[in-house]
């Protein structure tokens, strides 16, 4: 793939960001260094007039060659690789959608099940929406869908064994 550089919105001559998720610092010919932090997608520290704005790079790409954002939108990754800033991979997308996307899951779907504590198997389009009608933390619930933790305040997933028997397992390894 052929490498494209456009300037970064509202740093035009300063800044130019490529379709293979680079931002490069016009007057010193280098590209940025990019801040990573596990879990979070990369940002770039970007400088006008002596204000200073860190930005993540997905949003940056996304507004350089998928136009600006529609209201409420963020942009969120195909594969689910918040380091994979390729124009190929990232789409504008709501809120919900993100939020799945940045706890490790990718967005195709969104839609997922889990087990109340009633034992009802309730089937949601989005993370958000369950979290708010039901009174859970999107991070708990992440946790849960990743395999991280067996249940959050109750739910479990539908391919999960009972909590009795997933402590009985667990001592039977320690011993």
């Amino acid at each position: 793939m052929r490498e494209i550089w456009k300037d970064v919105k509202g740093y035009e001559g300063l800044y130019r960001v490529s379709n293979l998720g680079r931002v490069l610092g016009v007057k010193r010919g280098k590209a940025l260094s990019l801040n990573k932090k596990p879990g979070e997608t990369p940002t770039v520290t970007l400088c006008s007039g002596g204000v200073y704005q860190t930005r993540s790079v997905a949003t940056i790409v996304c507004e350089a060659f998928k136009g600006y954002k529609p209201d409420g939108a963020v942009p969120a990754h195909k594969d689910g690789d918040l380091t994979n800033n390729r124009t190929s991979n990232l789409f504008w997308a709501s809120r919900d959608t993100w939020v799945a996307d940045t706890h490790g899951r990718s967005p195709f779907p969104v839609s997922f099940e889990l087990v109340s504590p009633q034992g009802l198997v309730v089937r949601s389009e989005g993370l958000l929406a369950l979290c708010r009608e039901n009174g859970l933390l999107p991070s708990g619930v992440s946790r849960l869908l990743s395999g991280k933790s067996l249940s959050h305040r109750g739910w479990t997933r539908p391919d999960s064994p009972p909590r009795w028997l997933a402590r009985t397992q667990q001592r039977a390894l320690a011993c």
